[in-house]
């Protein structure tokens, strides 16, 4: 799917059925999202036995801390799609002379030919797979550990890390392989440009999907061994699962399609988009699942970043400037002052497992408010966060 330009924000959820704390001796619950609440945050892990990473930018390097607490930093690009945690690690990558190299924790983990920027990246026993798009449309690489097992000249990737949903960006993990999807361009005699969609498990080719003149794919994924894509038929917009359309929606009179993808829920495949409508101007950011549609609007051409949780859209509201100003659950706006506090990241809003997060962050980017569904916790630290996760 294609998403903003920022770096992909992920958290866990507490224990099933009760939220606890991500900072066990300090924060306390408070009945709307949004108070503020302080206390130590000098421990790592919470009482499910994890710990809550944040990365961040400051100045020229990158910072990993575990539950408030610094664990590393290391040079890293400006860039903030080339750095990441995994299994507790702050994983960097930088292109140095004709190469991109690979750090973790500050230290050279592998390098190889040819500046990539990642698309994919995932670890699996120990093993680093990663998808690294070359710049100026010469393709791509998949790599395992910075050895090349698969490359297309002209390939572009489906999918991106930055992504809200898929964990590992444009890869596809199950217990039957690793699957990620790519696309060839075909230009024809009239000058009209169409796309070949080949699944890939591997260095093998799964599946070719090619577009077709009865409609256009905007989105490709394999899911629990299954294939989805999102389609445009006319003015039909189509989930498909294998050959079979398992439901679609009429797009409105005047509605554009800014941005489309799958967007998978509680094991159920939807589809996650943003539209704008001309005639009335305003856009309007919706998730259908089945026969449900979720959907809240703004009055104007721009769009909060949403996400669904609790089979609810949650998003931030933005009156004048980036001052936030509500909560919106679904259609229903929940007045919050958050003071200084703003959402300087269109990415640092997220649900993970069916659990709603948000950071915020103040003017001066020292002071920053970690949201989740019942409590919200202050740290400080300079940077800009960039990405969460709970592991």
């Amino acid at each position: 799917m294609q998403s903003y330009k920022k770096t992909l924000i992920l958290i866990a959820v507490m224990l099933a059925g009760c939220q606890k704390s991500l900072f066990p001796g300090g924060p306390r619950y408070i009945r709307e999202p949004g108070g503020i609440s302080s206390g130590s945050t000098d421990t790592h892990v919470d009482s499910a036995g994890r710990t809550l990473y944040i990365t961040s930018l400051c100045g020229d390097e990158a910072v990993l801390f575990a539950s408030g607490r610094e664990l590393v930093r290391a040079p890293a690009s400006p860039d903030p799609e080339r750095h990441r945690t995994r299994q507790g690690h702050l994983w960097t990558d930088v292109i140095q002379g004709k190469e991109t190299v690979v750090f973790r924790d500050g230290k050279e983990w592998l390098r190889f030919p040819g500046e990539e920027l990642f698309a994919g990246f995932l670890l699996v026993e120990g093993s680093l797979h990663t998808l690294g798009q070359r710049p100026g449309n010469q393709g791509f690489c998949y790599r395992i550990d910075g050895k090349e097992i698969f490359s297309s000249p002209s390939g572009r990737i489906v999918g991106s890390i930055t992504s809200r949903e898929w964990d590992a960006g444009a890869f596809c993990a199950d217990s039957s392989g690793v699957f990620y999807t790519y696309a060839i361009p075909f230009v024809h005699s009239g000058g009209a440009t169409t796309w070949e969609y080949r699944i890939m498990k591997g260095p093998d080719t799964v599946r070719i999907i090619p577009d077709d003149i009865s409609g256009t794919i905007l989105d490709l994924r394999v899911y629990r061994g299954k294939v989805y894509m999102v389609a445009l038929r006319g003015r039909r917009l189509c989930l498909i699962c294998g050959a079979d359309i398992l439901w679609y929606r009429w797009l409105g009179d005047t509605e554009t399609l800014l941005e489309v993808g799958l967007a998978p829920y509680q094991g159920e495949m939807g589809i996650k988009g943003v539209s704008t409508f001309g005639r009335y101007n305003y856009s309007e950011a919706w998730i259908q699942l089945g026969g449900r549609m979720l959907r809240y609007h703004e009055s104007k051409n721009s769009v909060t970043p949403f996400v669904l949780t609790k089979g609810s859209v949650r998003a931030f509201w933005t009156r004048s400037g980036d001052k936030l100003t509500s909560l919106e659950l679904n259609g229903r706006v929940i007045p919050i002052d958050y003071g200084k506090y703003s959402l300087h990241n269109p990415l640092c809003i997220n649900s993970f497992d069916d659990t709603f997060v948000a950071v915020l962050s103040d003017t001066s980017s020292t002071e920053h408010l970690v949201l989740t569904d019942t409590l919200s916790t202050q740290l400080r630290f300079s940077g800009i966060p960039t990405s969460i996760r709970i592991e």
